[in-house]
Formats: structure tokens, C-alpha cells, sequence
């Protein structure tokens, strides 16, 4: 199955976002490093997710890649 992500505010995170997600609860959700915004996967097209960026996996891994999303190892 393909899934398709989104990347919302977490001040703006919904209880029908949370449900229309595979994720269970807010806390399983992945966080940008400061936590102000949340990767949420989902499947179809739940109209709580409207207005927001979708993207493909091969997408969300690039963005995941971005600093504010992965600390830098530190040698």
C-alpha cells in the first residue's frame, strides 16, 4: 500500500488528524528536532489534511534527511 504524509504544526494537530493517521496517538508521531511540527502518514484523503503539503515516501525521507528533522552525529 502507498502512503501518503503530511507535516503539520504541532500546535495545530487535531484529534481527527490523529484518527484519519496510521499513527495511534501523538506520542508515536515523528517530531522535528525543536517538536514544533509532526509527521503524520495516512491513507486515501482525509479532508483534515487538506491545505497541507502531501508527500510521497521517497519525499519524506529527503525531508527527513534536513537538519531540523535529524541531529547531526558529532564526532
Amino acid at each position: 500500500m502507498i502512503h501518503t504524509y503530511v507535516i503539520v504544526p504541532v500546535a495545530e494537530l487535531t484529534q481527527e488528524m490523529i484518527d484519519a493517521a496510521i499513527q495511534d496517538s501523538i506520542n508515536t508521531l515523528r517530531k522535528s528536532l525543536d517538536e514544533t511540527q509532526a509527521v503524520l502518514k495516512f491513507d486515501g484523503s482525509p479532508s483534515c489534511f487538506s491545505g497541507y503539503t502531501q508527500y510521497t515516501h521517497e519525499e519524506i525521507l529527503a525531508v527527513m534527511n534536513e537538519a531540523s528533522w535529524t541531529a547531526l552525529d558529532e564526532e
